[in-house]
């Protein structure tokens, strides 16, 4: 016969439980969440997260684009800041390319020179909110179309690539 006692859970167990799984969701909320890698072409890699991407000047854009209706404040740090620290200077990147990724894996190549020659922004907020995964988040690369009209040019347009996760230098 099975004693009814180890079958039971004492109040202690249950509540010291409910502790346990209260305190669970605070401790993953701490862990900061990687919202970019950069890898440079020496191999090394470089993780952002808000924290870090917080760190680094923000600048705002407001423009057009083909994906929104009318003028977007687009707001966070500039791709030439973000590489700079890490993957080197405008001159020693200027004849190289830049492979970024999308969180679904999407693929797109652009000239580094974009970075210093456009000053394109990494979009973490847009008209002032945090751009999250269905608003073409958390990063967007977003250049400041209206200002230029090189950059109105549709081949331009497909230099846009969101839900970045992914920088390489090539």
């Amino acid at each position: 016969m099975v004693s009814q006692r180890h079958s039971i859970v004492s109040r202690r167990q249950f509540a010291l439980a409910a502790l346990a799984c209260a305190l669970l969701p605070s401790a993953v909320a701490a862990q900061p969440v990687t919202r970019l890698t950069l890898r440079a072409a020496d191999g090394t890699s470089h993780v952002f997260d808000d924290a870090a991407l917080a760190r680094l000047p923000w600048h705002d854009i407001v423009t057009h684009t083909a994906w929104t209706e009318g003028p977007q404040l687009f707001r966070g740090p500039r791709l030439a800041d973000v590489l700079s620290p890490f993957a080197g200077p405008p001159i020693a990147l200027a004849q190289r390319r830049l492979r970024l990724t999308a969180l679904n894996d999407f693929v797109i190549e652009i000239p580094a020179s974009d970075a210093w020659t456009f000053d394109p922004i990494l979009a973490r907020e847009a008209n002032g909110v945090p751009m999250r995964v269905r608003d073409k988040g958390p990063l967007w690369l977003v250049y400041p179309r209206d200002s230029l009209p090189a950059l109105q040019d549709p081949l331009m347009d497909e230099r846009w690539i969101w839900q970045i996760r992914l920088i390489e230098v090539l």
